[in-house]
């Protein structure tokens, strides 16, 4: 999605992104610090990370650290393991 600027000029274009974001055993993998980081250093984009798994919150400000402005948290002690049904 795109937002324009204010005064309904087409010249500050944001694109909104989520990327769902990959953690194992209470750290997060590094694959997805790495989109993060670099969708924050290109610019132009309003990131916003999801984060799923069993006392994941602690990793969101290491997300915010990289660049994402939101971090969504699916936190529940259901999805401490990944299965395909629960994470869907």
């Amino acid at each position: 999605t795109r937002e324009s600027s204010q005064d309904g000029s087409e010249g500050n274009l944001m694109a909104k992104v989520l990327v769902v974001c990959e953690q194992r055993s209470g750290k997060l993998k590094r694959a997805s610090l790495e989109i993060v980081g670099a969708l924050a250093k290109s610019g132009g984009h309003e990131i916003t990370a999801l984060l799923i798994g069993s006392g994941v919150s602690s990793l969101a400000s290491e997300l915010g650290n990289y660049g994402a402005k939101k971090v969504l948290l699916a936190d529940d002690p259901k999805l401490a393991d990944y299965t395909g049904e629960a994470y869907s």
